[in-house]
């Protein structure tokens, strides 16, 4: 947007330099025509912002999300690793082994 902001400066130049050379019109057309451009481009450029803070705004909870993911899917992994280790490669016998996948449990539901 901002490479055709040059284009509306050399507009309003053009216009400045009728005006000051009196080779406006009458009716005063070509001086509505300048305000309704101006007009325009500044309303472009109000949804332009709005919509690019809106867009930052969507990209920093999409970032957070994905950090979310990222650690819950980190915690289940080990997670998963202990509880294997615990069922699979444990010497342990039983009560031991329930005893340890239970305060697993306990540490689970404080997280």
């Amino acid at each position: 947007m901002d490479h055709h902001l040059s284009d509306l400066e050399l507009i309003n130049r053009l216009y400045r330099q009728l005006v000051r050379e009196g080779r406006n019109d009458s009716a005063d057309e070509l001086k509505r025509r300048v305000e309704t451009c101006n007009d325009r481009w500044d309303l472009l450029s109000q949804n332009t912002n709005a919509i690019l803070h809106r867009m930052d705004g969507q990209l920093n909870v999409s970032e957070k999300f994905s950090a979310s993911v990222k650690t819950l899917t980190d915690f289940l992994n080990r997670t998963d690793v202990k509880l294997t280790e615990i069922e699979c490669l444990s010497s342990d016998d039983n009560e031991t082994r329930l005893a340890k996948i239970k305060a697993g449990k306990l540490l689970m539901s404080e997280i």
